[in-house]
């Protein structure tokens, strides 16, 4: 029999796309999955919403906050509900794609890996799509100790839930990309080519709603506090780190990053980019048999 996939869906007001980010579950090729309905203390029509759909089919579930928690921890009420073999979570906004959880499901198990991320379209409020995030199968994932490459579409072990544990409620914001920078420090991960989701910017994001400087401030202290997970840094994962440490400052001219970012900046030219980039070169002029 197929593994059990929890599908966890944290909402607070979302009576305008609910229905349709329920129906891209319900419309997966894979069918032995559980979605769990967090309502965060919605006062417009969430929970006559959900509560329809739990009702029309017994894997959806509604679970509703005694208050309003915020997002880090209306996940790990959910994450604490769920009875999957695999686990993952989704916005009231977005949708996957039919064969979403198939593939990912797929990719764990052939892969023999714990955690896999898929490539995902951008769309605008109408769901027309005007971009997209790429994932190719030979990204550098040491760019995460600078910067979330996950996006919006993954798909974990319990294993990784039962070691790495809760979303910190202290980090509201990169809450995600703090979970899966302990992830990455500790598992074996797979990007997924195909684009398998659907991320909604519409201009009512949570974080298109939240001052930037809130969120840089919340993101420098995450990648400052993992970056100790990763014991000693090569000088690659240096660079990312030190890049995203720089990128994040508002003022460049005062930057405290800069010096540093700079230095490993050089040294990751002369040693990776350059003699990459010599090699493509002597490998095109040689006609391929170089």
């Amino acid at each position: 029999m197929d593994r059990l996939v929890s599908v966890v869906l944290p909402v607070y007001n979302g009576e305008k796309y609910l229905s349709e980010s329920i129906e891209s579950v319900l419309q997966q090729t894979y069918k032995n999955w559980e979605l769990i309905l967090v309502d965060d203390g919605s006062t417009d029509k969430t929970a006559e919403i959900a509560k329809h759909f739990s009702q029309m089919d017994s894997r959806v579930r509604y679970e509703k906050n005694p208050e309003n928690l915020k997002l880090p921890r209306s996940l790990n009420r959910g994450f604490s509900l769920a009875n999957g073999d695999y686990l993952t979570w989704t916005s009231d906004d977005n949708l996957f794609y039919p064969q979403a959880l198939e593939i990912m499901v797929e990719t764990i198990e052939n892969k023999q890996s714990d955690f896999v991320f898929a490539s995902c379209d951008l769309i605008d409020a109408g769901g027309k799509i005007f971009d997209s995030w790429e994932m190719k199968e030979k990204m550098e994932l040491r760019k995460i100790l600078g910067a979330n490459i996950v996006g919006a579409c993954f798909l974990y072990t319990r294993r990784v839930y039962e070691i790495i544990g809760d979303y910190d409620a202290n980090l509201f914001l990169a809450e995600d990309f703090d979970y899966w920078q302990r992830v990455f420090a500790k598992f074996r991960v797979s990007p997924i080519e195909e684009k398998l989701y659907a991320y909604r910017n519409h201009g009512e994001n949570l974080t298109n709603s939240t001052k930037i400087e809130k969120i840089q401030e919340i993101t420098e202290k995450t990648l400052l506090k993992n970056a100790k997970l990763y014991q000693k840094l090569d000088f690659v994962q240096k660079f990312y780190l030190y890049e995203g440490l720089y990128r994040l400052q508002t003022d460049k001219k005062k930057n405290p990053y800069s010096l540093i970012y700079h230095f490993y900046l050089l040294i990751h030219l002369l040693t990776y980019r350059l003699p990459r980039k010599l090699n493509r070169l002597l490998h095109k002029n040689s006609g391929g048999s170089f």
